[in-house]
C-alpha cells in the first residue's frame, strides 16, 4: 500500500485524484494537492472522502489554491474533520469570482455548523458562483437558521 501522493508529472496525466478512505491522508498531503492544482490543467475531481487525517487545515490549503485553477469540477470532503474554518476558507475563495468551474463540493457527514454554511450560503448568492450542487447530508450541527441561507441564496 503506498502513503505518498503521486508525483505532479503523474497527475498531470490524469483526471482525477481520488484518495477516497486514505487513512495516512493529512493536511500536509492537502498543501501539497493544493500546489498542484495551482497549476494543474486536468484534474477535474479531487476526493478526500473518508480521509480522517484531513481537517480545516488541508480544507484551508486548498481553498487557497481554488482561484489559480481552472478545471477542477467536483472537490469532495465528505467524513473528514473539515469544521467551520475550513468551509469559510472554501466559501470565500469560491464567492471570490476567481473560480469558475467548480460546480459540486460534498461536505456530508462532516462536522459543519451554521457559522461554515452561512458562509457557504453567501459565496452562492455571488452572481459569478459556478457551485451548483452543495452536499451536506448528515450535518447534525446545521440548523434552520443556516439552511434559510442557503434557500434565500438561491
Amino acid at each position: 500500500m503506498s502513503t505518498s501522493l503521486p508525483t505532479p508529472s503523474v497527475v498531470a496525466k490524469k483526471k482525477e485524484l481520488n484518495l477516497y478512505a486514505k487513512n495516512w491522508v493529512r493536511n500536509s498531503h492537502l498543501a501539497n494537492v493544493a500546489a498542484i492544482l495551482r497549476t494543474n490543467s486536468s484534474l477535474t475531481f479531487v476526493g478526500f472522502r473518508e480521509c480522517c487525517g484531513v481537517s480545516d487545515m488541508g480544507a484551508v490549503a486548498i481553498a487557497a489554491s481554488l482561484g489559480e485553477n481552472s478545471t477542477l469540477k467536483k472537490l469532495n470532503f465528505e467524513s473528514t474533520k473539515v469544521g467551520n474554518k475550513g468551509v469559510s476558507a472554501l466559501a470565500n475563495a469560491i464567492g471570490a469570482g476567481t473560480n469558475y468551474t467548480l460546480y459540486r463540493l460534498d461536505l456530508a457527514y462532516c462536522p459543519i455548523g451554521d457559522e461554515g454554511v452561512c458562509a457557504l450560503a453567501r459565496a452562492i448568492a455571488q452572481t459569478s458562483c459556478p457551485l451548483q450542487v452543495l452536499h451536506l447530508d448528515y450535518c447534525p450541527q446545521i440548523t434552520d437558521i443556516a439552511a434559510h441561507a442557503v434557500i434565500t441564496a438561491l
